[in-house]
């Protein structure tokens, strides 16, 4: 999903920035707005000292306490825009082979990372991977100046994306270069793990039990969605249902090979067989109904649907 500016967010608690404000005792300048989360807002930051810029994510009153505990990063090189936007913009909402093993490979890197610290990222999806724009002067058009928009009764500042050169029909020589980055850690929890209010992790089995838990292994569960919704442009036909049962149900047909709604059937769709058969059993070795099954982010990266072509 998408999410509107802040002002217009019920309960707002976001830090009230301004364009050319200077924070950290004037060691960095706002010079615009990159984007908006339900727990953050993103903001390009130029450091003048040496004339860098950086992202700075700037955390609401009610997830500062979780970016203290995860030890979160606030500081970091540009990002663009996501994989979903990329998605998004391709006429049948499906991405080629290619790309998505790009992008599942560079969030298996994060996750490996995480996990070896004992994190959970908590929200492994498209909308999260994100284009590096790969310097720390990103070109910016001096007529493309910050705007402010009015949502209800409030004035917020639009945001304006970073934009990066990369498209989804890039040879692979190019693809296998790009730089993106599983980021937004927001849903972060490190060392012990609670299933968090109003977050349905994608309807990972152990969720759905009489005793929810979740666990780094819930990630490796959103990770195999992810690929999912990639190749078909579909989310996957299990992620909801009225009950636990139902969705349990459709997890069990999808995870078989006799269902029209196999992971099987929904890539024999959109892919050629053998393309479809390889993409199918990596993300088959995803959706583990028992977690511990699954594949970790170590073995992910050693796994033969992509490991040739990263």
């Amino acid at each position: 999903m998408s999410f509107p500016e802040e002002a217009s967010r019920e309960g707002y608690d976001y830090f009230p920035v301004k364009i050319h404000q200077k924070l950290s005792n004037n060691k960095y300048e706002i010079i615009r707005k990159l984007g908006c989360g339900p727990r953050s807002s993103t903001w390009l930051a130029w450091r003048a000292s040496d004339d860098n810029y950086f992202s700075i994510k700037i955390y609401t009153i009610a997830a500062s306490k979780r970016a203290e505990e995860v030890e979160l990063p606030i500081l970091q090189l540009p990002l663009s825009t996501t994989v979903e936007d990329l998605r998004l913009k391709e006429e049948t909402h499906k991405l080629p082979v290619l790309v998505v093993q790009r992008a599942v490979h560079c969030a298996c890197e994060a996750l490996h990372v995480l996990h070896g610290a004992n994190i959970m990222h908590g929200a492994v999806n498209a909308e999260n991977v994100y284009f590096a724009t790969g310097t720390t002067t990103p070109k910016l058009n001096p007529e493309d100046r910050p705007s402010v928009k009015k949502i209800g009764k409030f004035y917020v500042i639009a945001s304006q994306p970073l934009k990066h050169p990369f498209r989804w029909r890039d040879k692979r020589d190019i693809v296998s270069e790009w730089p993106l980055q599983l980021v937004n850690l927001g849903h972060a929890q490190k060392s012990t793990f609670k299933p968090e209010p109003g977050n349905d992790y994608l309807s990972a089995p152990e969720t759905l039990s009489q005793k929810p838990s979740v666990s780094p292994q819930t990630d490796m569960w959103q990770l195999g969605c992810m690929i999912l919704k990639l190749l078909t442009g579909s989310n996957p036909p299990f992620i909801s249902g009225d009950d636990a049962s139902s969705r349990l149900a459709s997890i069990q047909a999808a995870l078989g090979d006799g269902s029209a709604k196999s992971i099987q059937a929904l890539l024999v769709d959109v892919l050629d067989k053998r393309d479809a058969a390889k993409a199918a059993g990596f993300i088959r070795d995803c959706l583990h109904l028992n977690p511990s099954r699954r594949l970790t982010a170590d073995k992910a990266l050693q796994h033969g649907w992509f490991a040739a072509n990263m």
